[in-house]
């Protein structure tokens, strides 16, 4: 007669088991979180960049571009213009600065940019000043 055993897993290789996986698990959202701060971070500098151009166009050509931010379906995007009003939907040079992960808010902090909204930032020709409303 032949005794077998029938043997299953040991508490011990369950609980490193479960370890390795809590592991993974901490370090693919830490990830996660460094990947969204990384795509804010982009954001930022887009934003920095676009409005860098303006205020140098602004002072140095005769005309004063006015770098529109908006949002259209969930996404940001950034365009510098000298037209004092903007059409979204006739846009077509229009540059994405973020997707729907990252949130920008206009005015106070809970006012959230919402698809169709537009902010108008330019800069006063001999000053470089800031503009609170261009145009």
């Amino acid at each position: 007669m032949h005794d077998e055993k029938n043997q299953g897993f040991s508490l011990v290789e369950i609980i490193i088991v479960l370890a390795i996986m809590m592991i993974f698990t901490v370090g693919a959202v830490g990830m996660t979180q460094y990947i969204n701060y990384g795509n804010s971070k982009r954001c930022v500098r887009e934003i920095e960049d676009g409005l860098n151009r303006v205020r140098m166009d602004s002072m140095s050509k005769d005309f004063a571009p006015i770098l529109y931010l908006y949002r259209k379906d969930g996404k940001y995007y950034m365009e510098a213009s000298t037209q004092n009003t903007l059409i979204v939907d006739e846009l077509t040079n229009s540059k994405q600065i973020a997707n729907g992960n990252i949130h920008i808010y206009k005015g106070n902090s809970a006012d959230e940019m919402q698809d169709g909204d537009i902010i108008k930032l330019g800069y006063e020709k001999r000053s470089g000043a800031f503009r609170n409303d261009p145009y």
